[in-house]
């Protein structure tokens, strides 16, 4: 059976999933409906059923393509990039782009902190991708 991802190709979180299955070679589906509320009561996607198994929330899909082929050094590894992704480059992806789309006042020194940071960070994700994942490179996703 072919695994299906429903969400939308849009969402981030989904291109979080659809990128661990590309790392992963899993073949899966994406379902642009809503996940069926028998299987996901909760609605929440990225949500993910293979016939044996269930799982919504892009990290926790994520780790289980990975681990389906991967090592555990390289689970990790996966976990890793997915909570420093979450945890440090979504906030000042947001700190930097929610403002200039929100018709609330802008703070501009907060906006130049996050833009600063954010740049920051992608110089130095940029570096490790250009030493450690070349091969990645070469697939155009999205």
């Amino acid at each position: 059976m072919v695994a299906k991802v429903y969400g939308s190709e849009k969402s981030f979180r989904t291109q979080k999933v659809l990128i661990a299955a590309e790392l992963a070679n899993a073949d899966i589906t994406l379902i642009t409906d809503t996940p069926p509320a028998d299987k996901f009561p909760l609605g929440v996607t990225p949500a993910y059923e293979d016939g044996n198994v269930l799982i919504f929330g892009a990290e926790s899909i994520a780790l289980h393509l990975a681990g389906q082929t991967l090592t555990h050094n390289s689970c990790t590894e996966v976990v890793q990039w997915l909570q420093w992704a979450e945890g440090s480059l979504l906030p000042n992806v947001l700190g930097f782009v929610l403002p200039s789309v929100s018709a609330a006042h802008i703070d501009n020194k907060v906006v130049d902190a996050a833009k600063n940071e954010l740049l920051a960070q992608l110089k130095r994700l940029d570096t490790v991708l250009l030493t450690r994942f070349t091969a990645c490179l070469s697939v155009r996703f999205g």
